[in-house]
């Protein structure tokens, strides 16, 4: 797992279910196997040099970001590896800035218009019901696979 796990809350969740999926298929948690990728200070992501890899490497990488899953790719590019022939890479919000990287990645997107239409019919619903809310709503997202998507089943 690639990212800075006390960094923010999202980040926090995505490593959990990270590692609830590692646990789920009989394998072991590596600690060696979480790679810090910013600054603690400044908030700021790593530049690819900066990023520093375990000596025995997965094949695979988990980011919590499609940033870092660049600086990741760009990394591991200047060792002389490419992506997906030597490591795979998988990102998550389907957001790469441009020149990043030149590898298109497999990321999980967050589908924000449907998550804004979910609100505001919750909304509407508790309003005219007068519901205090406080229930749990999920809201399906996409897994983005060179530049096709597949809908997941929430």
């Amino acid at each position: 797992f690639v990212g800075s796990i006390f960094a923010t809350s999202s980040i926090m969740d995505r490593y959990l279910g990270y590692t609830k999926s590692i646990m789920e298929h009989g394998q072991n948690i590596r600690p060696d196997w979480r790679i810090e990728d910013r600054d603690f200070e400044t908030g700021f992501i790593f530049e690819p040099e900066k990023l520093m890899l375990p000596l025995e490497r997965p094949t695979a990488f988990v980011c919590n970001c499609d940033l870092t899953a660049g600086v990741l790719i760009k990394h591991l590019e200047q060792e002389g590896y490419s992506v997906p022939e030597d490591y795979s890479v998988v990102g998550y919000d389907n957001f790469i800035f441009p020149g990043t990287c030149d590898v298109e990645i497999t990321t999980y997107e967050v589908d924000m218009l449907q998550m804004v239409k979910t609100l505001v019919e919750i909304m509407n619903r508790q309003s005219k019901e007068n519901d205090s809310g406080g229930k749990t709503h999920i809201v399906t997202g996409h897994l983005v696979v060179k530049n096709s998507v597949k809908k997941l089943l929430a």
